[in-house]
């Protein structure tokens, strides 16, 4: 699409229902049918431009244009966010927050995921022999979790990983979701909002120990602007948004097997 062209625009109704409906694919379907990477629609009944690709990134992280105080609905923020959290804040308490997060993002950080991950896998993958048939996607939500909890150093015990498997997809589950499923995801915060709290309050008081450089440690002493601890709830929901980012893969590695593969499309089955 040329700087010039009119931009594409979808029917004149509203489309909130359809955006629920559909999902993340709401988007995806729209730029393939006016092959473009923006067009215009109607959600709630207000005008919405829909952008998407590297350049539309940089305009939608450019603090003189987007401002994130108020802008993400307080439904949101009850079930995927939490509320107050990274994604609602602006300016020098954002960037001091976002350090918080970059300090978890390192190349060892990021090697030590792999490690887990690839470790975790195989030997889970290894009980598959013997199973019944498994469902990937719960598979991948359990996975997930375990990993999640060990590379950031949060005591999980093996009774719990369903639970919080599901209440971490639960959150992301209710992103524009009403009813049930909605509520799912509040309760599932509730939940776990409460079990991280818990633990960051063990190890502030000396109950538990925390790997030194561990985001569990790094989350429960990061200090304020004003040089204050963290709240704990704060600091309990700004470490789910890490492990449930990690969860929430869980649906992407679903997605992959309905992706067609490029060998068979060719003929090939290798």
């Amino acid at each position: 699409m040329k700087s010039n062209d009119p931009i594409p625009k979808d029917s004149p109704l509203d489309h909130t229902m359809n955006l629920m409906r559909e999902g993340y694919e709401f988007l995806s379907h729209r730029m393939e049918r006016f092959q473009t990477d923006l067009f215009e629609t109607r959600v709630m009944g207000q005008k919405v431009l829909c952008i998407r690709g590297a350049e539309a990134v940089k305009l939608f992280y450019d603090p003189e244009r987007f401002k994130r105080h108020r802008a993400t609905p307080k439904r949101i923020q009850k079930s995927l966010f939490g509320e107050n959290a990274i994604q609602t804040m602006d300016d020098k308490a954002h960037l001091h927050r976002k350090q918080l997060f970059l300090s978890m993002m390192k190349p060892e950080d990021e090697r030590e995921l792999a490690r887990l991950t690839h470790e975790t896998w195989r030997r889970v993958a290894e009980g598959w022999k013997k199973s019944r048939p498994i469902v990937l996607f719960d598979e991948a939500k359990r996975v997930l979790c375990q990993v999640a909890c060990e590379w950031a150093g949060v005591p999980l015990k093996s009774i719990e990983i369903n639970r919080r498997a599901e209440d971490f997809h639960a959150m992301v589950d209710a992103f524009g979701a009403v009813g049930p499923r909605h509520w799912r995801g509040r309760k599932g915060r509730r939940r776990t909002e409460r079990w991280i709290q818990s633990i960051i309050y063990q190890v502030r008081t000396g109950s538990l120990q925390a790997r030194e450089g561990s985001p569990l440690y790094k989350v429960s002493y990061h200090r304020e602007l004003n040089g204050k601890l963290l709240d704990e709830r704060m600091a309990a929901i700004e470490l789910i948004n890490v492990l449930r980012s990690i969860v929430a893969i869980a649906t992407f590695i679903s997605l992959l097997l309905q992706l067609p593969c490029k060998s068979t499309q060719s003929g090939r089955s290798d």
